[in-house]
């Protein structure tokens, strides 16, 4: 059942699965993490009453026991975005528990989570306006309780799509560029120099036009496309699609 147009795999080390979205097929696929092969998954959330239209991105959350799913809504007109939970086990044709969507909320766009189970916290990125941050509960048409936006103060955009959370100490690591250049972008042409993208650490208690508490690796990007955590080695992963390369940086700082 995997296809092109996945965009986010997620693994819970609790219970040693992986999950994974299916756009195409309108489901939710849970495997074992040892999985190899043909092998099928051992769940699949998937029919009618899901309420799922193309799901690209999601994570789960093992202390909880839930999948969260961001959905972009009518991406003709960029607006609509919702977030759905399941149960982790969730099999079939399942709703969801909770249902974050209306205007108050500010989701739009194609959208990346996080949860931070230590604060209770669900965490947004690709919405109208910066990070957004959620009681972690929070369903219906729910303001944010805080929006890291970044601006003239803080001298940066704000994190971007692609960050990672690390709920001991409350840090959220994400890519970034300068404000106020209407040339500088998240991602650049892949043949290109270095763009002017870096990583950048806030809290989850920041709100606003805030600056990161610190930044790192400036001018070598390309096209970075994720941020990972390895809290072990107390390091931080970056994917730059245009450098085709996987960077590892210590960056004891935030753990």
């Amino acid at each position: 059942m995997l296809a092109r147009t996945m965009h986010a795999i997620s693994y819970d080390e609790v219970n040693d699965e992986f999950v994974v979205p299916q756009a195409f097929s309108q489901a939710i696929l849970t495997f074992r993490a040892g999985a190899n092969g043909e092998e099928a998954p051992i769940r699949v959330i998937q029919g009618s009453r899901t309420g799922l239209l193309m799901p690209d991105t999601l994570t789960v959350d093992p202390v909880n026991n839930e999948i969260i799913v961001p959905e972009r809504g009518n991406r003709l007109i960029d607006s609509g975005g919702f977030i759905q939970v399941f149960p982790r086990e969730a099999n079939g044709n399942v709703g969801a528990i909770r249902r974050l969507e209306g205007p108050d909320t500010g989701l739009a766009g194609f959208m990346k989570v996080a949860v931070d189970p230590i604060h209770d916290l669900l965490l947004v990125s690709g919405g109208r306006g910066g990070l957004l941050i959620f009681d972690r509960t929070a369903s219906g048409n729910t303001k944010p309780l805080r929006i890291i936006t970044g601006g003239p103060k803080s001298g940066v955009r704000g994190p971007s799509g692609h960050f990672a959370v690390y709920p001991p100490t409350g840090m959220i690591v994400a890519t970034t560029v300068p404000y106020g250049d209407g040339s500088s972008r998240s991602t650049t042409s892949l043949g290109g120099p270095p763009s002017d993208t870096f990583v950048g650490a806030w809290s989850v208690e920041d709100n606003g036009d805030v600056p990161p508490r610190w930044t790192i690796v400036h001018n070598i990007y390309r096209n970075a496309r994720g941020v990972a955590l390895d809290p072990k080695h107390k390091t931080l992963i970056v994917s730059d699609k245009g450098l085709n390369a996987v960077m590892t940086y210590h960056f004891p700082e935030i753990f």
